[in-house]
């Protein structure tokens, strides 16, 4: 029987990773149409001059001729590379720059993501750059509204969770002290006797008064107890 979070942290990580490959398309899109209005050899020149070294090589043993046959990783290099001619064309201003750049961070989180996945506000704040960094790219209007409906349904889930039992905390901090006090309490008076099942302390002054110790009967048969 699979584990309820576990399942749940997967149907989010398929979901991230559909919406990412999906966004890879669109910038392809973007980048084939831009880039050749702006270099004469625009493949040479925009793409290949501007890949890692790992990248160019993929791209010489697969003999990859088109941006649609890139992953996001290396379109989103090749847009950044670029960013100079392309914002100033398109007038893109600073702000559009800092999508790209958490868009690069984003992506190479997600392709390492573990199964225990990411926090809510960590995930939600990846799909809201994700739906800037779709209008950054002229993506179209489908694909916009499918981030944003994937923002609404996370949400959703979320402020509909069944509440967990547990203790406000004020009152965990209020046991958390009390059980500080106790253990403070326990090491001065950690004489008692038992009266009707419950451990009765011995007050401090008592003990030191008649020297008791540890295996002892109390010399009295009024004892002053005090319970903790």
């Amino acid at each position: 029987m699979k584990n309820p979070i576990e399942s749940e942290s997967n149907q989010v990580h398929n979901t991230i990773t559909s919406l990412l490959n999906e966004a890879s398309q669109q910038l392809a899109v973007f980048l084939e149409t831009l880039l050749p209005s702006l270099f004469d050899d625009w493949w040479k020149q925009a793409v290949v001059s501007n890949l890692s070294y790992q990248q160019q090589r993929r791209v010489e043993q697969h003999k990859i001729e088109s941006l649609g046959a890139l992953d996001l990783a290396a379109l989103i290099r090749i847009l950044d590379k670029n960013w100079y001619q392309i914002s100033t064309k398109l007038n893109l201003n600073s702000e559009s720059r800092h999508y790209v750049k958490e868009m690069q961070t984003i992506r190479n989180r997600w392709a390492h993501a573990s199964t225990e996945g990411f926090p809510f506000d960590d995930v939600y704040r990846d799909l809201d750059t994700l739906q800037r960094f779709a209008a950054v790219i002229d993506g179209d209007e489908k694909f916009i509204n499918l981030v944003q409906a994937t923002k609404v349904s996370l949400r959703s889930n979320k402020n509909h969770e069944p509440n967990k039992k547990k203790r406000p905390e004020k009152l965990r901090r209020v046991e958390e002290i009390n059980k500080k006090d106790f253990i403070g309490i326990e090491v001065v008076m950690k004489l008692y006797v038992v009266v009707e099942g419950k451990k009765r302390y011995l007050e401090e002054k008592i003990v030191n008064k008649y020297g008791l110790k540890e295996g002892q009967e109390t010399p009295f048969t009024r004892l002053k107890i005090k319970e903790d």
